[in-house]
């Protein structure tokens, strides 16, 4: 009779360097108020209709239970994502500070652009700082929340 090996463990490649988020103050306010909405507004609505719909008996040909369900997955999905993002966030205002190294980054230099098909070489024309105009999370049209006030 043959004896039973143990089982082995999977194979874990070790965690590599945590990767940082760079984002504007206004991109991270924008992930947190839609994090809090999901949170505080919509997950906890969607929750409220899929305990009703599952009250009302058969699940399995009941479309308010189906699609609630599925919408849940759907925000707990944004949500882990928009966790994530949120932690690694590494606040980077570029309106506060540029900093360059001598040989990059100044009107005249050339520098080489590696893309996975091709190389090429490109001559820095300017460098210019614009701010990229931001709105601030709104709630997407037909949210399953409703407004409380």
């Amino acid at each position: 009779m043959r004896s039973k090996r143990p089982l082995r463990e999977p194979v874990r490649e070790k965690p590599g360097p945590k990767v940082k988020n760079y984002i504007t103050p206004a991109g991270l306010e924008r992930l947190k108020a839609e994090h809090r909405f999901l949170m505080n507004r919509e997950r906890p609505a969607v929750t409220e209709v899929v305990a009703w719909a599952a009250g009302n008996g058969d699940r399995s040909e009941n479309a308010d239970y189906l699609y609630g369900k599925r919408r849940l997955r759907q925000i707990d999905s944004r949500i882990r994502f928009l966790t994530r993002r949120i932690d690694a966030a590494e606040v980077a205002d570029p309106a506060a500070r540029v900093t360059s190294t001598s040989s990059t980054a100044s009107p005249g230099d050339r520098v080489v652009l590696r893309a996975p098909r091709k190389t090429e070489s490109l001559e820095i024309l300017d460098v210019e700082y614009a701010p990229i105009p931001m709105d601030p999370f709104r709630e997407p049209p037909g949210a399953e929340a409703v407004a409380r006030g």
